[in-house]
């Protein structure tokens, strides 16, 4: 059997060497190429064009969904598995669409990995559970309305139901029915759940004014 051929990009070295024994373990798979940026890995694949792509979406100076559309346009063949520290569910939720043969998050065991290297070398398609209920949880709070949306930044900003009740012209009552209904659409159930959504999401440095 032909030795597929792969090449890693990653920015930290430590999750390329780690990626490269992994593959090493494989029968018939060549790493032809590794880059530390996005620039290096459009570079090494429009040389070396290669089988698969491992790619971190998180990379420097060109971002990953950038490099995936390069990919695609010079080394159409190329089949691109992302392994990402990534877990914005908007984001992983547009890698979800673009239907790659691998969405991976470096969260998961490395038994997980392994497995999961395994069917995308055979060509077929894995998709970490994680980065499933990531996505999941972002299409709930594009359900949320954009009232919804401001009382949540409020909230998990440390204002009081009042306090957004004058910020808003509206009632205590309102804004508690708002703080339930989006607390119900997002499947979170404490303060704690809302902020880990809003971490995520990057909502923190909104101000709560968006219209």
């Amino acid at each position: 059997m032909q030795a597929q051929r792969v090449v890693i990009a990653d920015d930290h070295a430590i999750v390329r060497r780690a990626l490269a024994d992994m593959l090493a373990q494989f029968p018939a798979v060549d790493l032809v190429g590794e880059a530390e940026h996005g620039i290096d890995a459009i570079a090494v694949v429009k040389v070396q064009q290669p089988d698969l792509l491992l790619l971190d979406i998180a990379m420097p100076y060109v971002g990953g969904l950038e490099i995936i559309d390069e990919i695609q346009q010079w080394s159409p063949a190329t089949r691109v598995a992302v392994f990402t520290g990534v877990r914005s569910g908007g984001v992983l939720r547009e890698l979800l669409q673009r239907e790659l043969p691998g969405l991976l998050l470096k969260s998961i065991p490395a038994e997980e990995l392994r497995a999961g290297l395994e069917r995308i070398l055979r060509g077929e398609t894995y998709v970490c559970e994680e980065a499933l209920q990531l996505a999941s949880d972002a299409d709930s709070l594009a359900a949320l309305t954009a009232r919804e949306r401001q009382v949540m930044q409020q909230v998990v900003a440390g204002a009081s139901n009042q306090e957004i009740a004058e910020r808003f012209n509206i009632s205590a009552k309102t804004v508690d029915n708002h703080r339930t209904n989006l607390m119900r659409k997002l499947d979170v159930h404490s303060l704690g759940g809302l902020l880990q959504v809003a971490l995520r999401e990057g909502m923190l440095a909104g101000d709560g004014q968006e219209a």
